[in-house]
């Protein structure tokens, strides 16, 4: 029996100290978060496979990180010519369109990438965001619930659901969803800014002024706090 065992333990420690192959070029350069390197790298992977549809979406979401929104569409636009269609590729082309303050085609690229099946926690909250900016609180404020339902990040969804109130002028609303986020996360300089906004426009200048003095600490907080008041509604 020992015999017949010790080539098994032999095969197994072989396998055990086998080294773990060297990361990818593509790898590393979205490890490293170096995504206008990564867009580059697979940029120059066109000229021998021009109509590979995945590697032009890895491109087009390569482009987006790095924040070359032109490149990003233009890439997106070919997908649409070759005739490539994927959940990705519409919320990719609804996200582009959003940064750049399209949210009426925003919405179209979300809605198309839905009916493509995607349910994810980020389509609807992107979906919230857009439907916010239209002034279409209701169907945002829907959007926002189902992607707190998915299980998306509570501070994204929070904030969102707090500048809904604050738009609709809902102060005490918003403030009573931010004071126990910002009690869990009291560095988050995005709660801070909220929160203070909330606290400006519903009365507790003091309140906001402490809190912007923390967020601002070289800037005169006076301008900051009047600004703040002028925000509409």
């Amino acid at each position: 029996m020992i015999r017949k065992l010790l080539p098994i333990i032999l095969l197994l420690s072989a396998c055990a100290s086998t080294e773990a192959p060297a990361p990818s070029a593509e790898l590393q350069l979205k490890s490293a978060g170096n995504y206008a390197g990564l867009a580059d790298h697979l940029r120059g992977q066109l000229e021998s496979r021009p109509d590979d549809t995945a590697l032009l979406l890895k491109l087009a979401h390569a482009y987006y990180l790095s924040d070359d929104l032109e490149s990003a569409r233009f890439y997106l636009s070919h997908l649409e010519t070759l005739g490539q269609q994927s959940p990705q590729k519409s919320l990719l082309a609804g996200k582009a369109a959003a940064d750049q303050g399209e949210f009426t085609l925003a919405l179209e690229h979300y809605t198309k990438a839905q009916q493509q099946g995607l349910a994810s926690s980020e389509l609807s909250l992107r979906q919230g965001i857009a439907h916010a900016q239209l002034g279409q609180y209701d169907a945002a404020k829907a959007a926002f619930n189902r992607a707190r339902l998915r299980g998306h990040d509570e501070v994204a969804v929070k904030n969102n659901l707090a500048m809904l109130q604050l738009v609709q002028g809902h102060y005490q609303h918003a403030i009573a969803m931010l004071e126990p986020l910002y009690r869990r996360h009291p560095d988050n300089p995005q709660i801070q800014a909220n929160l203070a906004l909330a606290w400006a426009k519903g009365g507790d200048l003091n309140r906001a002024h402490r809190l912007l003095a923390k967020l601002y600490p070289d800037q005169p907080v006076g301008p900051v706090l009047q600004q703040l008041q002028r925000l509409s509604p």
